[in-house]
């Protein structure tokens, strides 16, 4: 395992894709923090969600990107037979890829947090509000855990479809499009980022931002459920066709 964790690690330090995607989530960070700092006529209660909006929408589809580069830029340049030479159990390359999907996005993430939670602060205090870095620090917490678990679901749809194309859309529509549908067919509670946005609410205690501008809440147990199903869902059906499927 920790052969498979060292070849996958020199593989995300050479190649280019991580670092424009970590360079992205960087500018997106300060600069929506920086961006709430400068802006007039805001109300120091709603800077603290806009200067964390560009961690954390960036911080979901980088993650989302990422985790799907981690399996399928190798089956589209032809080298994961090598990757599996190296390592004939598959399982162990697969859990080095989805280990690496999630620990380096929490990581990018909470060191992000923490950088830019001077500069909420000071966004905060220049427009009327009297905050110390300790009223937001659960906004660090609450990015994290939706950064830890979107990566797994995400990782699943790369195994699966094999694509970066293919995984990076379905993500897409993950994330974004069947949130919709299942809201208007009554299903809300079933969404990823319903559950996602309902764990940071009640981590950060209503203040940090969230990818839904949606008013539906649901319980913390209900929205572990709902994670664990998806994230589950996603990595079987991967693993079941990475195992059964000559991919290599």
């Amino acid at each position: 395992m920790t052969t498979a964790l060292r070849t996958e690690w020199i593989k995300v330090r050479r190649l280019p894709l991580p670092r424009y995607l970590l360079l992205t989530v960087i500018i997106a960070a300060v600069g929506s923090a920086v961006a709430a700092l400068g802006a007039d006529g805001q109300s120091p209660d709603g800077i603290p969600e806009r200067a964390g909006l560009g961690l954390l929408v960036a911080g979901i589809f980088g993650t989302a990107a990422f985790a799907v580069w981690m399996f399928a830029v190798e089956v589209s340049q032809g080298t994961l037979s090598r990757a599996f030479c190296v390592e004939p159990r598959r399982s162990r390359v697969i859990l080095a890829k989805a280990v690496l999907a999630t620990v380096l996005p929490i990581v990018v993430v909470a060191v992000l947090g923490l950088v830019t939670l001077p500069i909420t602060v000071a966004a905060v205090n220049s427009h009327g509000g009297d905050s110390t870095m300790a009223d937001f620090a659960p906004n660090i917490p609450a990015a994290v855990v939706q950064i830890a678990l979107v990566a797994p679901a995400c990782f699943g749809l790369g195994l699966i479809t094999g694509s970066m194309t293919g995984g990076i859309v379905a993500s897409l529509l993950m994330i974004e499009i069947l949130p919709g549908i299942l809201a208007v067919s009554g299903l809300a509670d079933a969404s990823l980022i319903i559950a996602l946005s309902s764990l940071a609410t009640q981590i950060s205690d209503g203040q940090a931002p969230v990818l839904t501008g949606s008013q539906i809440a649901v319980s913390p147990l209900i929205a572990l459920l709902v994670l664990a199903a998806w994230s589950g869902a996603m990595l079987a059906l991967g693993l079941a066709r990475v195992r059964s499927t000559d991919i290599v």
